[in-house]
């Protein structure tokens, strides 16, 4: 295959995933620190990446290198969620705050998660 209909190809796939896992262009230069231009240059299929941002676009993505890579990408959709206006609220915020910031903030919501679910079995517990 040649290099050009590989860089769209791969073009196409980046698109399609990063549209799936709800992901802009502004996203991948702020969260993992490429530049504005390069990201372009590969959405656009203009260039291609070196493996080592290939690795580090699929972690962040939650992908397999291959999905990034391969002809087609076949992955089951994932299922419409509704959202409440509170919920968009939080994921918009959470957005913005840099990886700290994320860490701290996931720490406390599996925190809470933890003892409610840790509550429930105790208390599941003392009745059977």
């Amino acid at each position: 295959m040649p290099i050009e209909d590989i860089k769209l190809k791969f073009a196409q796939n980046l698109k399609n995933i990063m549209q799936k896992r709800n992901k802009t262009q502004s996203d991948l230069v702020k969260d993992l620190s490429f530049r504005q231009a390069t990201v372009s240059d590969w959405l656009n299929g203009k260039k291609y990446p070196r493996m080592d941002k290939v690795e580090k676009l699929a972690n962040y993505l939650g992908v397999s290198i291959n999905e990034l890579l391969m002809q087609s990408v076949s992955e089951p959709p994932i299922p419409e969620i509704q959202l409440t206006d509170q919920e968009k609220s939080m994921i918009k915020k959470y957005r913005q705050l840099n990886a700290d910031g994320k860490s701290r903030v996931d720490y406390v919501l599996n925190m809470e998660f933890d003892f409610v679910n840790n509550s429930a079995e105790k208390e599941e517990q003392s009745l059977g």
